[in-house]
């Protein structure tokens, strides 16, 4: 049996939030106390937990969120 093509497509439009995490790590980047691979990583992080988030709630296309 074919799979089954969703009637509407879901995705989200705009941006994800940052989370207050990211931003502060943003910020210790600046002072040098986390490194900018530090912040890629945790950059890495967000962005799956963004991907993982929309699977949860069934969202068809998901996307980054625009959070880099």
């Amino acid at each position: 049996m074919p799979p089954t093509t969703p009637q509407l497509t879901t995705t989200v439009i705009g941006s994800w939030s940052v989370p207050d995490w990211l931003e502060h790590a943003k910020t210790g980047v600046h002072h040098g106390v986390i490194s900018r691979r530090q912040l890629a990583e945790m950059h890495d992080m967000a962005v799956k937990a963004a991907l993982k988030d929309q699977e949860v709630a069934g969202i068809d296309v998901v996307t980054d969120g625009e959070l880099r």
